[in-house]
């Protein structure tokens, strides 16, 4: 077994363990329901993680062994990321469980190198399909609901390990498309808080960026000259059939066809003149800091 093949493999018993914990967990707090929510959320996360780590473990076990790993996995790393998740499971089903006990368990593990792993794996595989691009992408958001989740508990709540100042696995990317050039610039200056803004007068210019890069938004006027935004939004399907959550619509009016689309699709929209409160909300649901609407 190659040393990349056995981290996929390892990563993903991990994923399982913690998702176990975190839904155990969520039963245990029902009274508590903003802290119920944001454990549901995470048991999501992981069981999208253990899935990406099945498909890293297969794709690495179709093919010969070529020495694609500089990282080795040593008993001491797996000691330090799974210590907390046996720790936490144990405490769970003896009955000693507090929520400080369990911010500290889930801190130490989620700010560990298990997730660095992860993220390593993920990158080392990303020229071979867009399913492992999306992989950092994903760990970042689900790193960053953790933090903020954690930096609003009240000071007697949060873990000892410092998770604002932690190093970031991935830098949101966004992708604007506006054929006006103010509008796109406000769009672009407003959004940059999130992370690399990119910006495409035409669709086509931007289907041309999507082929080259992954983006976590795609805020697009549907109203555009030659290729129009839904124009875009059909090729880049057949360019990724998983990007639909990940564009954004904005137009000035729409008939009741694309309405009726927009609703049937669950596509997210906003109606020109828009606030820059709704364009901000809306684009923290994309990249998971805010509940999807509904």
């Amino acid at each position: 077994m190659t040393a990349m093949l056995e981290m996929a493999n390892w990563l993903q018993t991990v994923e399982h363990a913690a998702f176990e914990l975190y839904q155990q967990a969520a039963g245990l707090f029902g009274a508590d329901a903003p802290f119920v929510r944001f454990l549901d959320r995470l048991a999501q996360d992981e069981t999208e993680h253990y899935h990406l780590m099945g498909s890293a473990a297969q794709y690495l076990g179709s093919r010969p062994a070529p020495a694609i790993s500089d990282v080795a996995l040593t008993d001491e790393t797996r000691q330090r990321v799974e210590e907390p998740l046996r720790t936490a499971l144990a405490d769970l089903a003896a009955g000693r469980m507090s929520k400080r006990k369990m911010v500290d368990h889930l801190a130490t593990a989620e700010f560990s190198e298990w997730n660095t792993l992860f993220v390593y794996v993920v990158n080392r595989l990303k020229e071979q399909s867009r399913e492992f691009q999306y992989g950092a992408a994903r760990m970042q958001g689900h790193l960053t609901r953790i933090a903020r989740f954690l930096d609003g508990l009240p000071e007697a709540d949060r873990p000892a390990v410092d998770v604002q100042n932690l190093p970031r696995v991935w830098e949101e990317a966004l992708l604007i498309v506006e054929d006006q050039d103010a509008i796109r610039s406000l769009m672009a200056m407003f959004l940059s808080r999130y992370g690399k803004v990119e910006t495409a007068a035409s669709g086509e210019e931007a289907l041309a960026r999507m082929r080259r890069s992954y983006y976590s938004v795609i805020l697009t006027d549907i109203n555009l000259p030659g290729m129009d935004g839904l124009e875009l939004f059909e090729a880049a399907l057949r360019l990724d059939p998983q990007i639909a959550p990940h564009f954004l619509f904005c137009s000035g009016g729409l008939s009741l066809e694309t309405w009726e689309r927009m609703q049937r699709d669950n596509l997210a929209v906003l109606i020109k003149p828009f606030a820059l409160d709704d364009l901000r909300r809306a684009v923290e649901r994309i990249i998971g800091l805010l509940p999807t609407a509904g």
